[in-house]
């Protein structure tokens, strides 16, 4: 059997949240913890602490990563 550990939940997590900003998305914390099943606090400490090299940026509530920064797909551009 595979025991998942939190530090495998802890880059799921980041690796989800990266891909979704690189999608172009813009996320809002309240709803990234409840996919996610973390605090709010959880969620900023990752967007705020773990992720504070990326040109972030908040509009709102809703957090979303500078365009110039993000991988540019046919279908989808953030």
């Amino acid at each position: 059997m595979i025991k998942t550990t939190d530090h495998d939940k802890t880059a799921v997590r980041l690796t989800e949240i990266l891909k979704k900003f690189n999608e172009g998305e813009k996320l809002d914390p309240k709803e990234l913890a409840l996919e996610f099943n973390v605090t709010v606090r959880t969620i900023q400490r990752d967007l705020l602490e773990r992720f504070a090299y990326l040109p972030l940026r908040k509009d709102g509530n809703l957090f979303y990563l500078e365009s110039f920064y993000c991988r540019q797909t046919q279908s989808k551009r953030c």
